[in-house]
């Protein structure tokens, strides 16, 4: 069996900082993962400063490597699910859906900060990152600060509290630099240690540099950068970025959202072969092992999905977010 100092192919976990308890990060230890990526929704310092203490002491007292951290700065999603009827749990072909901001008989609640700005008439909406896909079919904006809009479901399925809702088409509409977070943000991030910065996709070359700029002002060793490839307009635009940035994430879940999936194979292994080119470190993730959140055996699938991978030369497999909490993990 490989040790964790010759594995080629790094193992990166994946989990919420909500989520992250001092019994994950003994098991992330025991199990030898390289890299724990953490994402948020907040930008929490004193619970982020908690988590890495946390994993420092733990690493000591196991006479461990501690794993490396990798932050993902990028919002979990813009749009989140805060209540289901009963009647609308299963969702079936054709049928018609009511989402709002409000909580309304036979509605589905959401929370969402501008409702105009994410659903447009006829935009495409997916329910947890394509599990389902909706058709905008009609919106109705309130002054006085309820939204709603009726959804067509094209391919059905379970939904539940909590789970994330991608607009593709008016997701660069909302306006930002560096997604909310301040400059001194990154600062503090930098002083604790964290290793890697996955950025999104569109954020500006401009502000990339910036913020490399910043840290060598500032006289601190910069976390690598890394680029997140999460839409077709990235992934077209990739090669602008690689001078500027460390290594690539390759989220195909979020790429399959604005590509037929049958192309996505060949993107990803282009996009593996354009980062060996250019010497950019280069992460595969969505659905690895995914079944292993309640099977004690991937499928044959998953297997020679991650085989392909470390074929085609990527640095590190994500695994998917929640494995780490399945009960085979």
């Amino acid at each position: 069996m490989l040790n964790k100092k010759s594995r080629k192919t790094k193992i990166i976990w994946s989990a919420e900082l909500s989520e992250i308890n001092d019994q994950l990060i003994s098991q992330a230890i025991e199990e030898n993962v390289n890299v724990i990526r953490v994402s948020f929704d907040d930008f929490d310092f004193e619970k982020i400063a908690g988590f890495l203490s946390q994993l420092t002491k733990t690493s000591l007292a196991s006479k461990t490597q501690r794993p490396s951290v990798m932050f993902d700065m990028t919002p979990l999603g813009r749009v989140q699910i805060t209540e289901v009827p009963k009647e609308l749990e299963n969702l079936k072909h054709n049928q018609v859906v009511t989402v709002s901001t409000h909580s309304k008989e036979g509605h589905i609640k959401v929370d969402v900060d501008d409702f105009a700005k994410v659903f447009t008439e006829n935009g495409a909406v997916y329910f947890g990152y394509g599990a389902l896909r909706l058709r905008v079919d009609g919106v109705q904006n309130s002054s006085k600060g309820a939204s709603s809009a009726q959804l067509k479901v094209e391919l059905g399925g379970n939904v539940f509290e909590g789970m994330r809702v991608q607009v593709p088409s008016t997701r660069g509409s909302m306006g930002h630099k560096f997604m909310g977070f301040q400059i001194d943000d990154f600062k503090k991030m930098a002083e604790l240690g964290v290793e890697y910065l996955v950025l999104p996709g569109d954020c500006a070359i401009e502000d990339i540099l910036d913020l490399k700029a910043f840290y060598e002002n500032q006289g601190l060793i910069p976390p690598w950068i890394i680029i997140k490839v999460d839409s077709v307009h990235v992934y077209e635009t990739l090669e602008s970025y690689l001078d500027d940035v460390d290594g690539v994430l390759i989220s195909r879940r979020e790429i399959a959202l604005s590509m037929d999936a049958v192309s996505l194979p060949i993107v990803t292994k282009k996009i593996i072969k354009m980062c060996n080119d250019h010497a950019k470190f280069v992460v595969t993730a969505s659905d690895i092992l995914g079944s292993m959140r309640l099977k004690p055996a991937p499928t044959r699938a998953e297997v020679s999905d991650i085989a392909n991978a470390v074929i085609d030369g990527v640095d590190a497999v994500l695994l998917s977010d929640d494995i780490p909490h399945g009960v085979r993990m």
